[in-house]
């Protein structure tokens, strides 16, 4: 989960990320989208 974190953390333009077929609890999920609201997570 660090790894999703550092990407959100070092590139601030990331616009989405598609983590289909991983297993990331919700929590992480919802942390990631206060970290960069913007982001657009695809599962």
């Amino acid at each position: 989960m660090s790894g999703l974190f550092a990407l959100v953390d070092k590139y601030s333009k990331l616009k989405s990320m598609n983590i289909w077929g991983t297993r990331v609890p919700v929590d992480s999920l919802k942390n990631l989208l206060i970290t960069s609201p913007t982001i657009q997570i695809k599962l």
